[in-house]
């Protein structure tokens, strides 16, 4: 009777999320192969993954943990393929550097919550806005990026997915600037903000050759619904 009852509620839930109009990725595609976890940042070996720095940060989500990052361009990536922020917002968050973070009266929790990527937000209307940052990514990345958008439509065909032209590499807020970037492996923004969003998806890196395929693509995205 109480499992009969969980998955009466659980229905309501799911319908009520569906008709929603919001984003929460609750609904993952299936991956070829049958693997939940594919590879994360094709290209990056162990020597690139041991370049790491240690911090302890306190969020929503998980509480306060330590986590290693590296840094792709100007932005800290935990959790292997999971962006941050900014290396000066997760700097901000760290607190063995502002040890105050754990009051929540003072001035930098304040500060960091509104930095926090971990909010899980939903996008608006259910839907995904997103660019491409040249004409030369575009070219690389439209076969993956809707192939894989393909497979979230068929899994949550509420979802919505609208590309922004002319390609720019220009930061908006809330919108999601797909990149190529060269050695950056495959990694993105968790879920919704009024803020400038990436999702990286290596295609080429001379010193460790690997790329983002769809599947990759397709995880990433899991990530930038708020999984």
């Amino acid at each position: 009777m109480l499992q009969l009852a969980q998955l009466i509620l659980l229905s309501l839930f799911l319908i009520h999320f569906a008709a929603s109009a919001e984003i929460g990725a609750r609904d993952s595609p299936s991956i070829p192969g049958g693997t939940n976890d594919p590879i994360l940042a094709p290209g990056l070996t162990r020597d690139f993954f041991g370049n790491r720095t240690l911090a302890r940060i306190k969020d929503a989500i998980y509480g306060t943990r330590d986590v290693s990052y590296f840094v792709v361009g100007d932005l800290a990536i935990i959790d292997r393929d999971v962006i941050y922020g900014t290396v000066n917002q997760l700097r901000l968050h760290d607190i063995k550097i502002n040890p105050s973070i754990l009051n929540d009266n003072s001035q930098v929790i304040k500060e960091g919550r509104s930095l926090s990527v971990f909010s899980n937000a939903a996008w608006p209307s259910a839907t995904v806005t997103y660019r491409y940052e040249s004409d030369a990514t575009a070219t690389m990345l439209i076969p993956i990026v809707d192939a894989a958008i393909a497979r979230w439509r068929s899994s949550a065909p509420w979802l919505t997915f609208t590309r922004l032209t002319p390609n720019n590499s220009a930061a908006a807020n809330g919108v999601t600037t797909i990149r190529a970037t060269q050695c950056g492996g495959c990694n993105s923004h968790i879920g919704y903000a009024n803020a400038p969003r990436v999702m990286n998806l290596q295609q080429s890196c001379p010193t460790n050759p690997g790329r983002c395929g769809v599947n990759e693509a397709t995880h990433e995205f899991g990530h930038l619904l708020g999984k």
